[in-house]
């Protein structure tokens, strides 16, 4: 068992950073965080196994026990009292990541890792060469995460000279995220396993080994380039600012050799010209920080926007709705990864003057501040508790600089799998890789093989069905959204129905679903005539109506379902005016949800415009103008209601 422990470790952390799918709704968090899943179970089956076969429960202690009880009771806390908590369970649908489960998976696999990977000798790699048998299993940990941060990085220098770029709607060109998803994800991915082989360089006895990890640092440091993500390249230069000042203090090891000296300045050299050709832009963003003026910021974005807002201004806006709802829900929150539901409460108007007014924010863009939000005082303390606590552990090894970048990409940004894999686990390999007295909790105990296997594959296949069953739902949700999207009703509702079957806790397929039987009931409306027609016309009425009020009953601070619904009366209202006053209704709740959405309040303007209702209208159009004041289409349609 120990030999397969240690395999699925390689196997997670290689295959991690790689793992996409193109056939599910969100192409790369959603299967790396499901395959989490998977190899937290079999990793988890195959210790239980030791533990039946040697008759004791062995759980190493660390010093990290009492920060990660902490936060874990915050994150059980803050799920018991969530305003949802089957998000708080399982994460935001479409990030999924985040979950109260994602982070039992994070914290069985530091414990599993800490227990099962102690660096005793493994057998040698080829036969004949005895002398380099005695590698430590860590150091196989290493080749597993460089050996994929290496793929990524070259599939992401590729992308910059467009080998995928007709696969993607981005500009993956200007801005590439390899098989992260994302650019400021991929940056922060490499940020913290850089200086892994700047350290593997400084401590080379060959030149094989240095050369090696002074291309790593090289291939590491273009592809952050590439990503263009100001938070990776700020804490790059942070991170390695902080690098080179340890190493002056603290001479790890004297570089003597000419060859070493060159090939050492070679990512500093990279690094120097790229940020010259850049004229120091990033710097020059990033000079002003310091307490915002929202409304100055938006002002000067409107002077000098070409294309979108600038990222700290947005950013800055929303971090303003997560302090709100930590002063609305302080002690725990409005419960894990609700933030995508509760931000619209308490968004600031002046979000209608950026030019992503109408993005559904689902995190704060601040791990602090989306921890804060969700948990509380609370489960911020005990985060904050267990980042000092990782960094003190990790002090002065190469990975307490990878995790001070996890810390600021966190600033600007938010925890993805891979990251968060390093977050637990770096410091998991630490304390295999410490001098430390091993302590353990042990607990013996008695128990029939005979039965206790059998029994154990049972629960482990059980449980491996949960995430296979995600994703065959979601590849079914998937699949039917898009034959909708091609008007291809009657797929669309095979696929559809075969994921409310096969996941009916998840409210989002009951919305999507509810939307294809209203679509496919106002399709019949011109074919009454035909044998069936009205019966079936009918019968989807009724389903439509009842999946999507079942999915706002099942989520009711989710404002998309309320769009949801909204589609769906006004499909039926072609079909019975009555669903016209519905969808009034509709929106006016979720008005109340998110009273400073300036598009709602139009939409609630044309459906009392399209009722003859032309005073109802002209409040809401003022109503969107005052919360938008250069919300054109609303000037426009009050300007014509006004004329009349």
């Amino acid at each position: 068992m120990s030999k397969l422990i240690e395999s699925l470790f390689y196997a997670l952390f290689f295959f991690i950073p790689l793992v996409l799918w193109p056939g599910t709704s969100e192409v790369f968090e959603f299967n790396k965080m499901l395959l989490v899943y998977v190899l937290t179970i079999l990793i988890s089956a195959a210790w239980v196994v030791k533990w039946i076969n040697q008759k004791k429960i062995t759980i190493r202690r660390t010093p990290l026990d009492l920060p990660i009880l902490l936060f874990l009771a915050s994150q059980i806390l803050s799920t018991i009292f969530s305003i949802d908590t089957h998000t708080s369970l399982w994460g935001y649908y479409s990030r999924f990541h985040g979950g109260l489960m994602s982070t039992i998976s994070y914290i069985v696999l530091y414990y599993a890792f800490v227990t099962n990977m102690s660096p005793h000798p493994i057998p040698p790699l080829t036969k004949g060469r005895e002398s380099e048998g005695e590698v430590y299993k860590i150091k196989f940990v290493l080749i597993s995460i460089l050996s994929s941060a290496t793929l990524v990085s070259l599939y992401g220098i590729a992308e910059h000279f467009g080998i995928d770029k007709s696969l993607w709607v981005q500009d993956v060109q200007n801005r590439v995220f390899s098989t992260l998803g994302q650019p400021n994800w991929l940056s922060a991915y490499l940020v913290a396993l850089l200086p892994l082989p700047i350290f593997l360089a400084v401590k080379a006895k060959t030149k094989k080994l240095i050369t090696v990890n002074c291309l790593l640092t090289t291939l590491f440091l273009l592809t952050i380039w590439f990503t263009k993500s100001q938070s990776g390249l700020g804490a790059t230069a942070v991170v390695l600012a902080a690098m080179l000042v340890y190493f002056l203090v603290k001479k790890l090891q004297p570089i003597t050799s000419n060859y070493q000296k060159l090939l050492m300045s070679l990512p500093l050299i990279t690094l120097a010209i790229f940020l010259v050709a850049s004229k120091w832009s990033f710097f020059q963003k990033i000079s002003p920080l310091g307490p915002p003026n929202l409304d100055q910021l938006v002002v000067q974005d409107k002077k000098q926007r070409i294309g979108g807002s600038d990222s700290l201004i947005i950013r800055q806006v929303v971090w303003q709705g997560a302090r709100e709802l930590a002063k609305r829900n302080p002690l725990f929150g409005s419960g894990v990864e609700t933030f995508g539901y509760s931000y619209f409460s308490v968004r600031p108007a002046i979000h209608n003057l950026l030019s992503e007014w109408e993005f559904l924010y689902n995190k704060a863009h601040n791990e602090y501040l989306n921890t804060l939000a969700n948990t509380g005082f609370f489960g911020l303390a005990t985060y904050l508790f267990l980042n000092l606590a990782s960094l003190l552990l990790l002090w002065p090894e190469p990975l307490f600089f990878g995790y001070l970048g996890i810390m600021i990409t966190n600033y600007f940004g938010f925890s993805v799998v891979p990251v968060a894999l390093f977050f637990f686990l770096f410091p998991a390999i630490a304390s295999v890789n410490s001098d430390t007295i091993e302590k353990h909790l042990s607990i013996n105990f008695h128990i029939n093989q005979w039965l206790s296997l059998p029994l154990l594959l049972l629960i482990t296949i059980y449980l491996l069905l949960i995430p296979v069953n995600q994703w065959r739902a979601d590849l079914a949700y998937n699949r039917g959204k898009q034959t909708l999207n091609q008007q291809l009703l009657k797929p669309s509702l095979d696929y559809l129905e075969q994921a409310v079957r096969i996941s009916p806790d998840e409210p989002l397929f009951w919305a999507q679903l509810a939307e294809a039987q209203a679509m496919a009931a106002s399709s019949i409306k011109s074919q009454v005539d035909k044998p069936g027609a009205v019966q079936l016309m009918n019968d989807l009425i009724i389903q439509a109506d009842t999946n999507s009020t079942k999915a706002i009953a099942m989520n009711p601070y989710q404002g998309n379902y309320y769009k949801s619904r909204t589609k769906v009366e006004l499909y039926l209202g072609t079909i019975d005016p009555k669903y016209n006053q519905e969808a009034i209704q509709t929106l006016t709740n979720l008005l109340e949800l998110s009273p400073t959405d300036a598009k709602v309040a139009y939409n609630l303007g044309l459906l009392y415009q399209s009722t003859g209702k032309n005073d109802s209208a002209k409040k809401y159009f003022q109503k969107a103008i005052n919360l938008k004041p250069d919300y054109d289409a609303a000037r426009a349609s009050l300007k014509t209601l006004t004329k009349n």
